[in-house]
């Protein structure tokens, strides 16, 4: 995968840039840590999905709809099982943070960290924007056992990064 960077113009790529030039300390000592994605992996979207199946995708009206998602209970199960920390990684923006963190809440989702794309940057393609944020910060603090998450293109990132990376429905019978 090149780096995200080269994909952006303008003022997204100076956007970037300057995230991606912060200090960043490598931890000698990384804590474990599992990576699980939100929309159609944690959280079923399929009530939402007709939004953004067909051109021109309405990707607004699909995340206004996430409160009403339910939760995939095998990944919450998952996340209550795992014994070190949780990672959501989320190609949601941040202006939807609050309604983010109330459905977490209100589905009392155990979580040590969510990672939501900048504003600025939405219209940046998942995979690109999940493994800048792996490689740049999540890599440098965590020793990532895995991940889990439903879309393949991010699947096949994760695992060129050598992580191992799970479909959601992998966890449903376990």
């Amino acid at each position: 995968m090149s780096d995200l960077t080269n994909y952006l113009i303008g003022d997204d790529a100076d956007y970037m840039d300057y995230i991606f030039s912060w200090p960043i300390f490598e931890n000698e000592n990384k804590l474990k840590a599992i990576i699980v994605d939100i929309d159609d992996t944690l959280s079923n979207a399929e009530h939402r999905r007709k939004h953004v199946e067909s051109e021109p995708k309405n990707w607004h009206r699909f995340f206004q709809g996430m409160q009403c998602d339910t939760v995939n209970l095998h990944i919450k199960k998952v996340m209550d099982n795992y014994n070190s920390k949780v990672i959501l990684l989320t190609d949601r923006t941040m202006q939807y943070k609050d309604i983010t963190e109330k459905w977490l809440n209100d589905n009392n989702i155990k979580y040590n960290l969510l990672i939501m794309k900048p504003n600025e940057i939405k219209y940046i393609n998942d995979f690109m924007f999940k493994e800048q944020i792996y490689k740049k910060q999540i890599s440098r603090q965590y020793n990532v056992e895995y991940a889990i998450d439903d879309r393949q293109v991010v699947r096949e990132m994760f695992e060129a990064l050598n992580v191992k990376c799970y479909h959601p429905e992998y966890f449903k019978n376990k």
